[in-house]
């Protein structure tokens, strides 16, 4: 293991602090760029997030996924995760307004009376 270089500091009693830069002129120069690859949504996206939980031979997925996209919605993101049993998913559905109203307004109170699982939707407008 480098020992750490030392340099002058007056903000410490001793006088003596430890140099992180290792040697560097420019600490910044090591970090990546900051610019985003990725381009942002539009504003005028509507989104809904839907939770569902459920145990595992009643899996909620399918369900959902169908439900998404039966009511002329996107799925933009789905995360699925499972403990002994237990399986929880929660999806992202997108669309326009008339189709994210659609699946929040009949197809969600569907899915939680038909579906032996906990489901729950927020909506951004």
């Amino acid at each position: 293991m480098l020992p750490l270089r030392r340099k002058e500091s007056p903000s410490r009693e001793d006088g003596d602090t430890f140099d992180v830069t290792c040697g560097t002129k420019n600490a910044a120069s090591m970090l990546p760029p900051m610019s985003d690859p990725t381009p942002r949504p539009p504003s005028n996206e509507n989104l809904l997030l839907i939770s569902a939980y459920s145990t595992h031979p009643d899996s909620p997925l399918l369900a959902v996924s169908r439900r998404i996209a039966d009511s002329g919605c996107n799925l933009a993101d789905a995360r699925l995760s499972t403990v002994g049993r237990d399986v929880s998913v929660t999806a992202l559905a997108t669309g326009s307004w008339d189709a994210v109203a659609k699946l929040d307004g009949s197809f969600v109170p569907q899915l939680r009376y038909h579906a032996p699982a906990a489901v729950s939707a927020q909506r951004r407008l």
